[in-house]
């Protein structure tokens, strides 16, 4: 999700909802990193990007609120920034793949 977003905001994209989705996925390297322990993922691989990750989210989600236009998106953007800006996290990841 990534890639692909940081790949279209560099050809031209404008659209606030790319910024929006790439703020989550880098959010959720930050929650991984926070998260605990899990027998699914391992926590300790995440941590030396969490802190690059968590910038990088906060600017997306600052780029995206000013132009968000859907209420319910505009204040789930607002809220995962501010946990951000306060190291809140512990979450559950919200961009996870686990293999079946």
């Amino acid at each position: 999700m990534i890639e692909h977003g940081e790949e279209a905001l560099r050809k031209g994209d404008t659209d606030p909802l790319v910024h929006y989705h790439v703020g989550s996925a880098y959010k959720t390297i930050y929650d991984v990193a926070n998260y605990g322990s899990s027998e699914y993922i391992n926590v300790d691989a995440f941590k030396p990007r969490a802190e690059s990750a968590r910038l990088k989210a906060i600017e997306h989600f600052r780029i995206a609120l000013e132009s968000l236009y859907e209420p319910a998106i505009r204040r789930e953007a607002w809220n995962k920034a501010m946990r951000l800006l306060l190291r809140r996290s512990g979450e559950q990841p919200e961009h996870v793949c686990f293999y079946d």
